[in-house]
């Protein structure tokens, strides 16, 4: 699969099959986003993967926008002590994000982001330092069904040349 055809045909994955994921799929999704380009070259990521069930169950729990019954989820979590002051390190685990889950349907795997989770109970599952903070969790799991793609806006609406039209 090239890039283009990964980035036009991967969809948020809702529903999985019960289908473990093995490790080396784990470790080559989490090298992915430790590819990611970070400001100063920082890498402000540290990578949690949850694969127990009940863990899973419990951490789900605590994320009301993650659906289904994934087999494995990665907490993509902000290091502080690494991290920039500014914004980078936010638009940096974006990026991370990114390589994931386009990893993830390279694989054939399907998989959702997730950011509504409620953080601090998040930190204590996982036990984090208080350096590190939860940014964002990634659901994964071989697809049980896959979405029609949304809809996009025209991109007549969205990209101009040298100036922005009145009309956005």
């Amino acid at each position: 699969m090239d890039v283009t055809e990964a980035i036009q045909t991967r969809r948020s994955v809702r529903s999985y099959t019960e289908q473990t994921i093995d490790d080396e799929t784990l470790i080559s999704l989490v090298q992915a986003g430790a590819a990611a380009p970070s400001g100063s070259n920082s890498q402000p990521w540290v990578f949690v993967v949850v694969r127990q069930p009940q863990r899973r169950k419990t951490l789900q729990s605590f994320a009301p926008g993650m659906s289904g019954t994934p087999q494995a989820v990665i907490a993509l979590c902000l290091n502080h002590q690494r991290a920039s002051t500014d914004c980078s390190s936010w638009l940096d685990m974006g990026a991370a994000m990114q390589n994931i889950l386009l990893q993830a349907h390279h694989l054939g795997l399907g998989a959702c982001p997730i950011a509504s989770f409620h953080a601090q109970a998040i930190v204590t599952l996982l036990e984090l330092p208080a350096h590190l903070h939860p940014v964002l969790l990634v659901a994964l799991g071989y697809p049980q069904s896959v979405p029609q793609p949304p809809m996009q806006r025209p991109l007549d609406d969205t990209l101009f040349y040298e100036k922005c039209a009145s009309k956005v």
